[in-house]
């Protein structure tokens, strides 16, 4: 793995997950009458994701489809905030948060897409430190 791509994943995997558990964070304590407090109290943790997302382009060949599933994680979380904002400026309609809540409906794959990666990370590390080691004991 280029050390470019792993910089890519060490930047983008923190916002993803944050993200994510913010959404899981609405969907837990959303009651009507507390949404805007609630979608407040997430803050704004997709964008951070709006600017990292695009250094996902042009990673190599091998690499392509853990990049694919972080783009297609990254994209659903983003678009669940803007349509979750959205719902909070229509007023007191609840049915618009519901439908921006059903992109965390992917909130488990995009977990585990998040775990592959960090799974992917700590097997690039280990094999750094296990080269280190070999190096320094020569």
């Amino acid at each position: 793995m280029d050390p470019d791509e792993l910089e890519d994943l060490r930047l983008i995997l923190p916002p993803l997950l944050h993200a994510v558990e913010a959404l899981g964070f609405v969907s837990r304590y959303l009651h009507p009458p507390d949404l805007v407090a609630v979608v407040d109290a997430c803050g704004q943790p997709d964008l951070a994701l709006i600017a990292l997302l695009p250094r996902l382009e042009g990673w190599a060949p091998g690499l392509t489809d853990l990049g694919a599933a972080l783009r297609t994680a990254g994209e659903a979380t983003i678009q669940a905030f803007v349509e979750l904002r959205a719902a909070v400026d229509q007023g007191d309609d609840i049915g618009p948060v519901f439908r921006a809540l059903r992109h965390r409906g992917g909130g488990a794959d995009q977990h585990a897409v998040a775990a592959r990666a960090v799974d992917f990370l700590h097997h690039e590390f280990v094999q750094v430190f296990e080269h280190m080691v070999h190096f320094v004991l020569l």
